[in-house]
């Protein structure tokens, strides 16, 4: 039993083998073909690009008569060549459909297609992306809507002098910086290759570098006795276009002001922060920013000095009051030197700092105020002609004693002892009247004062 199922089992793998050596679309009892066919043309069967021959053979002792010839389910009524071969030209474009059937019932069917003009040009999807802008994403683009006969094979693109590589499935991701025109192309079956379809493609993914900031004055710890302006210089190389953008924000009132390709300057004092980046066009930015916090005071302390009594070039006593202003003082640049005395410190009223300073005592005094503010603008404000006199005037009177009558005319002295005295600033009266010391040369009753 094991010998004969080993025998049945060869023989039937034999058959399985022999019937599928025989062709899919050939029917009857025969195994073996009773003819010979062949196209020749510009191609691979079933796909040329050019007018194909077939040729037919054959064999055996059939002639013409036996066999029924069909194109595209049509019958054939030509002339055979000879009674066992015939050569059949197709010279128009299109796809054609063989039928040969013998009288025994033999038969086979062969397609080929035949095209003579090459596909119509492909379109392009790039989906988000807009042609010939730059971009920081990777662009996807898918060819399609080429028509051939032969339907169309697969796309085919390259860039500059590159070789022509295929697309898969007609997508084709671009991941790497380029800038460059992509050219697409569609393959038929046949062989034939449509017109170049082309799409420029810009795609970076390199940040920029930042500009490089130069300032036209010096800091004092982010203080500025001047308005300082900033000014940029940017590194171009290869990609897109580097852009520079600076923001300046008035930190007191929020205000903000953003330009593109220049720095906003500062207009007036006050305190600001600054900051500068770059961004090219394909979206990159800057991996870093430049920050700066501004203070800008280009005015200098106000000093001011009030005197309690008339300032004149001699006083008996005199009280000063100082007062500084500024939003920017710096506390410990205030500094009074004097020769009088400083009866109260530093103190702070609205906007102003006062203090005080008395000049009780005989003498020239000097008065000096100092202030410093936080940008380093100095005020100095100097007094030196304040004169203190405390003492009366001593005055002496010769010629004449108080009360005694005298006989003949009088001549009268007049003397002033006093260190500041001005003697156009005495005065003689007598009995009330101004006198300006003549004799007493009539009678009567003197009172002089």
């Amino acid at each position: 039993m094991t010998k004969k199922y080993k025998i049945l089992l060869s023989i039937t793998v034999v058959l399985f083998l022999l019937l599928a050596a025989i062709p899919a679309d050939t029917k009857g009892m025969e195994e073996t073909a009773v003819w010979d066919i062949t196209f020749k043309g510009t191609g691979t069967e079933p796909f040329f690009r050019s007018s194909v021959t077939m040729e037919l053979d054959l064999k055996g002792t059939d002639t013409k008569d036996d066999i029924n010839i069909f194109i595209n389910r049509q019958k054939w009524e030509g002339e055979w060549d000879y009674e066992q071969s015939l050569k059949m030209t197709f010279y128009e474009e299109g796809n054609y459909e063989i039928h040969l059937v013998h009288k025994n019932g033999y038969e086979e069917t062969r397609k080929i297609t035949v095209e003579l003009n090459n596909p119509s040009v492909p379109k392009i999807k790039s989906g988000s992306y807009s042609e010939g802008k730059w971009t920081s994403q990777n662009i996807l683009l898918e060819a399609y809507g080429t028509k051939a006969v032969s339907k169309i094979s697969h796309y085919e693109y390259r860039t500059g002098e590159s070789e022509w590589k295929s697309m898969k499935k007609g997508m084709l991701e671009m991941k790497q910086d380029m800038d460059d025109i992509v050219l697409v192309r569609a393959v038929s079956n046949a062989g034939r290759y449509s017109e170049v379809q082309k799409i420029w493609c810009r795609l970076w993914k390199r940040n920029p570098n930042l500009s490089r900031i130069t300032c036209s004055e010096k800091s004092r710890n982010g203080w500025y006795q001047k308005i300082p302006e900033f000014t940029y210089e940017s590194e171009q190389t290869e990609g897109p276009v580097i852009h520079t953008y600076a923001r300046l924000t008035q930190l007191q009132t929020g205000q903000t002001q953003t330009e593109t390709d220049k720095i906003p300057k500062i207009k007036k004092d006050g305190k600001y922060q600054l900051k500068v980046w770059t961004k090219d066009e394909a979206g990159n930015r800057s991996e870093n920013s430049f920050y700066t916090t501004c203070f800008v005071d280009t005015k200098k302390p106000e000093i001011f000095i009030e005197y309690k009594n008339k300032i004149q070039e001699i006083s008996k006593y005199q009280r000063a009051k100082i007062r500084i202003k500024d939003q920017n003082i710096l506390r410990k640049s205030m500094k009074i030197m004097t020769s009088g005395k400083q009866i109260k410190g530093w103190s702070r009223s609205g906007e102003y700092y006062e203090s005080e300073v008395v000049f009780d005592h005989d003498g020239q005094h000097n008065l000096s105020v100092t202030a410093e503010d936080m940008a380093g603008n100095i005020s100095i404000r100097e007094e030196k002609t304040l004169k203190i006199d405390t003492k009366k005037p001593e005055i002496q009177i010769s010629g004449i004693q108080n009360g005694k009558s005298y006989k003949t005319p009088v001549s009268i002295k007049l003397q002033v002892k006093d260190e500041n005295s001005n003697m156009k600033k005495t005065k003689v009266y007598l009995n009330g009247k101004r006198w300006n010391f003549d004799q007493l040369k009539e009678d009567g009753y003197y009172l002089l004062r």
